[in-house]
Order: structure tokens, then C-alpha cells, then sequence
């Protein structure tokens, strides 16, 4: 299972702003050096503003957590339908089969309300002890700097005037030069994200955006577990599986792929009762599916000694016990999700992974810092930080007329354009240039967008994106011979599950009469005729098989004339 979520991003978009206006009054409180009463007003405000962030939240979870739960039983349902289907009995997945009857339909009512509100109750337990954290450390950052406590430490005086007035003459300048007060700013940048961030657990601050996108994802995904949960019990399914995707978390991995008892039932049978939820932890991707042993046999179990196993015992045991346990976590560490992915970046030449954050940025924070307290307030945070990064690229050659930061600026674009697509209910195709810029945006309707020949024409050498609102699957021939007639330099298409790339190959397009079409048609009707036989044999459902048509299409053509191409999962 997987949670579609564009709207997490929606709701991590107020934590994120509420963040920087956080940072941005503190940052100006030091500055200016306020007194108590101004710290004590802007504590008030901050209050204010995360109680509205809250009910923010609780309204945005009123619609989407029972969505997310319904999803978890239409799931569900798909999946007991798949297994009633693979066992030959026509029916033994439970006494009551798939289909709801009038009782199960109110008992499924009284059910969901009960799973949702449970959800609900956790995820607003997380959020007011991410308040009450926010407050406490908000509250101890002004304390110091209205009782002093900052002031002796960066030596400029004894009182919070003497800071204001201090900074405001210049006099931070000569503490940063000549006494060796990076350290003391190197404290006051930590104290603000401390200030500006939610503590974990283990000791780490996290940022408030990143705090909101793990509550929302951890919440909607705990909702669809609980809903797929409910029904397969209400089906008189006793077994579950944890999905497998090759994490390297070492507190998922011991987990994944087993299968584990709903109840006595389910013990019964020999397996063990779960002793954490799914999702295993916060940002945990993990959701859970039906294990019916007359269709699927028997399953795979967990070690009876992890059940009882902490966190920290879990992470001694992959890092000693687990074949290449040290290598999974230097992996782990470098930002890669799992081993394929690892392995993968590895062929490509790259160290680090999409969840690495460079070492680089702290330094930049406390530069950037610097200089709004240096400016005596005349700079913000952000123009601070802009002006450090701008100088930090052309000193490093990546600045923005390198060809290295170019194609990353246009990767990133391009990334930003495709979540805007998932999104929508009706086709749009972007233009984006070799330079990260948008140079055309055009609207269709669900089917197509209609481009001119000579918008067609203006492409030559640039990216074009769209979107599949309602297949949602890869590249049509249209679309193919629209970026050969018109040499694109790759051409993109995204869907709710799946994004699609194609690249022009570095000899060229081939040509769509003579070679490339002939291939295509070939390979259309091997994709037929095998589809056609697996959906007959039962081995596919005809959605899932057409969906994925084209895929397997444009594998076979990529395969037969080197056109590099690749399908990836949200």
C-alpha cells in the first residue's frame, strides 16, 4: 500500500512558514535586545500561532484521516478479492467473504469512527507535546536574553540593552574577530534552532516543517493501516504481512516482510502478536497486507528475540550480527532509503543520498547569522543567507552560470513541476530549458494538451513534462514522437503512483518512421499477448495490466535501440 499525499505538503507549508517568522523574531529580538516585556509579548505571539497551527491541523485531519482509513479498507477489500480468487475453494478467507453485508456494513461504521478517533487522539498527542516543547524552548532563549545570560556570554555586557546597543555600534565585529567570539555565535545559531525546532528522543532538533511533514504522512499512514486492519478482521482474516522494500533502517528491517497474528486466531496458527504499530516509527513507510495461509501458504516468521529487543538493541544487532551491518549503516547514514537504492547510486557515481543533509549548511546558518547581527537589522535571515550561499558558489565555481549548478537548478525545477502535475485533475504540459526556466505552461483538458507546431517547434532542446490524470501511465506514442519530431532533450510524464523519463540519446533520436515506430509497434503487441495470457491465468488483474502497458513498451523499445528511459515510484 501506499498513501498518496500531496496535501501533507500543504499542511508542512505552514509549519515551514511559521518557522521562518519564528527564527526571523528571534533573530531580531537579539539584535535589538528587547526588554522582558517584549519577550514576554512575543511569547504570547508565538503561543498564538501554534495553537493556530494545531487547529489547523485537527481540521485538516477531520477530512483527511478518515479518507486515508477508507483507503486502508478499499485496499483491503482488493486484497482479500485477490486471495479469494488464488485459493481454489472460492471463499475460505473468511466467513463473511468480501463483500459487506447489512450487519458488517454498520458494524464497519461503528469501526471506522473508532480507528479514525484513535488515530486522531495519537496524532494530537504528538502535536501538543511538540507545542509544550516549542514553548518551553522559546521561553528559555528569551529568558536568557532578557536576564543577561547571552549578553555576558558574548561579552558585550550585562543586561539586554547592553546587547542591543552593543550589536548596534559595531562592537560584535571586534568580539568575532579579536576574542574569539565564533564561538559564542556558534552557540547563539544552536540556541535559535533549538528555540526554532522540536526535540526527538535521542537529543536531535528537528525543524518544524519536517516535524509537520512526519506527523501528517506518520498519521495518514497509521489511518490506512487501521483501516486495511479493521476489514481484514471484520473478513475473519487472522494473519497480516509487513511490507519489504529493502530498508535500511535498522529498527524496520527485522520486521519487514514477516507475518504476524491480529488475535488468538492468529497465535493459534504459530505467529506472533505485533509488539510495535505500523508504521514502525515517525517517517516510517511500512504499511500491512492480508496473509491468507490456504492461498499464500505458510509465511515467513521474526526471530522470537526481537519482539523483545529495544531500539538500541535492535541497532547493536544489525551493526553487529547483520551480514554487512556496518555497511548498511555507513549506507544509512549517506542518505540512501535501502540497499537497491544504495547500489544503484553507487553505479552512478554518486556518495550520497536524497536524505544526506551536507555538513556545509551549518556553517552557512551561522554565517548568515553573523551577518544579521553584524547589520545591526538592517539584513533579514533570509537575505543573509542568500548573500553567504552566492559567495560560497562563486568562490567554489558552482555558481549559477556553471554547468553543474545549471542542471541542477533545472532538476530541480523540473522536480517541483512534476508534484504540481500529480496533483491535478486535468492534463497540463510545463516547458522547462537547459537554464531551469519556464518557458511555456499550457493547460488541456483530461485527455490531451493541444500544442501548436510552433509551440511544438520552440521545445527543440528542452524538457517537456505532463501529467496522466487519469490513466496515470506512461508515455502514449503521441507523446514519443512529439520529442523525436521535435528533438527534446527528455520528455517526462507523472501520475498519482509512477513518474516517467525519457532522454534523447547522445547520438539522437532515431528516427520515428524508419526505425523507432516499426520497434514500438513490434513490442506493443509482445506486451499484448503477454498481458492477455497472464490476466487469463489470474496472475494480473486487466487495470493493473493495462496501466502498466506502455511500460513495458517503451522497456522493450529502450531495451532494442539504447533510449534511456526509466519509470519511478513516488
Amino acid at each position: 500500500m501506499a498513501v498518496v499525499d500531496p496535501m501533507v505538503q500543504v499542511l508542512a507549508g505552514y509549519y515551514q512558514d511559521l518557522e521562518n517568522r519564528l527564527r526571523q523574531a528571534l533573530l531580531t529580538a537579539t539584535v535589538e535586545g528587547f526588554e522582558r516585556r517584549r519577550c514576554e509579548a512575543l511569547l504570547g505571539q508565538v503561543e498564538a500561532e501554534l495553537r493556530k497551527l494545531n487547529a489547523t491541523a485537527n481540521a485538516w485531519e477531520a477530512v483527511n484521516l478518515p479518507a486515508a482509513f477508507e483507503q486502508g479498507r478499499r485496499q483491503a477489500e482488493a486484497e482479500l478479492a485477490k486471495a479469494e480468487r488464488s485459493d481454489g475453494s472460492g471463499g475460505s478467507v473468511g466467513s463473511g467473504g468480501v463483500r459487506f453485508s447489512q450487519t458488517e456494513a454498520r458494524t464497519w461504521d461503528r469501526l471506522q469512527r473508532e480507528g479514525v478517533e484513535a488515530v486522531a487522539r495519537e496524532a494530537a498527542g504528538q502535536r501538543s507535546r511538540f507545542v509544550g516543547a516549542i514553548l518551553r524552548q522559546t521561553q528559555d532563549y528569551l529568558r536568557g536574553l532578557t536576564s543577561g545570560e547571552l549578553a555576558r556570554g558574548l561579552g558585550l555586557g550585562d543586561g539586554p540593552a547592553d546587547v542591543g546597543r552593543a550589536i548596534r555600534d559595531g562592537a560584535i565585529r571586534d568580539v568575532l574577530e579579536q576574542r574569539g567570539g565564533r564561538r559564542a555565535v556558534d552557540a547563539l545559531v544552536s540556541a535559535i534552532d533549538r528555540a526554532c525546532g522540536v526535540p526527538y528522543s535521542d537529543g536531535s532538533v528537528h525543524s518544524l516543517h519536517a516535524y509537520g511533514q512526519m506527523t501528517a504522512r506518520t498519521g495518514m499512514l497509521s489511518a490506512l493501516n487501521e483501516g486495511a486492519a479493521r476489514r481484514y478482521q471484520a473478513a475473519g482474516v487472522a494473519l497480516y504481512r509487513v511490507s519489504s522494500h529493502g530498508t535500511l533502517c535498522y529498527l524496520c528491517r527485522p520486521y519487514e516482510g514477516k507475518v504476524f497474528a491480529f488475535g488468538e486466531e492468529g497465535q493459534a496458527l504459530g505467529y506472533p502478536l505485533m509488539n510495535r504499530p505500523v508504521p514502525l516509527h515517525p517517517n516510517c513507510r511500512h504499511s500491512i497486507s492480508a496473509w491468507v495461509t490456504e492461498a499464500f501458504g505458510e509465511g515467513p516468521r521474526v526471530e522470537p528475540r526481537v519482539l523483545q529487543m529495544s531500539d538500541r538493541e535492535l541497532y547493536a544487532r544489525m551493526r553487529d550480527e547483520e551480514p554487512d551491518g556496518e555497511q548498511l549503516l555507513a549506507w544509512s547514514r549517506k542518505g540512501w532509503r535501502n540497499e537497491r537504492e544504495a547500489r544503484a547510486g553507487a553505479a552512478r557515481g554518486q556518495e550520497y543520498g536524497p536524505r544526506w543533509r551536507a555538513p556545509g549548511i551549518e556553517r552557512r546558518r551561522i554565517e548568515a547569522t553573523k551577518r544579521v547581527l553584524e547589520s545591526g537589522g538592517k539584513l533579514s535571515y533570509s537575505q543573509a543567507m542568500g548573500q553567504v550561499t552566492g559567495e560560497r558558489a562563486k568562490a567554489e565555481g558552482t555558481g549559477i552560470f556553471s554547468a553543474d549548478a545549471r542542471e541542477r537548478l533545472r532538476i530541480r525545477v523540473i522536480e517541483q513541476q512534476e508534484r504540481e502535475l500529480r496533483t491535478l485533475n486535468h492534463e497540463r504540459g510545463v516547458v522547462v530549458d537547459a537554464g531551469g526556466r519556464v518557458t511555456l505552461r499550457k493547460d488541456g483538458e483530461v485527455g490531451h494538451v493541444p500544442f501548436t507546431d510552433v509551440e511544438a517547434q520552440a521545445m527543440r532542446g528542452q524538457t517537456l513534462i505532463h501529467n496522466h490524470p487519469t490513466a496515470g501511465g506512461s508515455f502514449t506514442p503521441k507523446d514519443v514522437k512529439l520529442a523525436v519530431e521535435n528533438d527534446l532533450l527528455e520528455i517526462r510524464v507523472v501520475g498519482s503512483r509512477y513518474r516517467h523519463r525519457m532522454a534523447r540519446p547522445e547520438e539522437g533520436w532515431p528516427d520515428w518512421d524508419d526505425r523507432l515506430d516499426p520497434i514500438r509497434l513490434a513490442a506493443d503487441g509482445e506486451v499484448v499477448a503477454s498481458a492477455t495470457v497472464r490476466v487469463n491465468l489470474g496472475e494480473v488483474d486487466p487495470e493493473e495490466a493495462h496501466s502498466d502497458h506502455w511500460h513495458e513498451v517503451w522497456t522493450k523499445v529502450s531495451e532494442s535501440l539504447g533510449i534511456p528511459y526509466e519509470r519511478a515510484e513516488w
